[in-house]
């Protein structure tokens, strides 16, 4: 059954659309999350960290991403390889 059919209309549709939309795409969020209390525990033993925020994953998918462009860019003009 289609959204139109259920009656739901553009905008309900782009919302869960929205909602569906991996916000950090450069990462594997388990593997990051784990690594990330990992060195928590190991860097700051006298904190108790359990959680990692959202906004820090796409932080770091940013900054991923900018490092990409960055090795991009760097990369000499000969050649086909990166």
């Amino acid at each position: 059954m289609t959204a139109r059919a259920r009656g739901l209309g553009e905008d309900a549709r782009v919302a869960r659309r929205a909602r569906t939309l991996n916000k950090t795409p450069w990462l594997n969020r388990r593997a990051v999350r784990e690594e990330l209390l990992r060195l928590a525990k190991e860097l700051r033993p006298f904190h108790s960290y359990t959680r990692v925020s959202e906004e820090t994953l796409v932080q770091l998918s940013w900054h991923f991403r900018q490092a990409m462009i960055w090795h991009v860019k760097s990369m000499p003009s000969k050649g086909r390889t990166i």
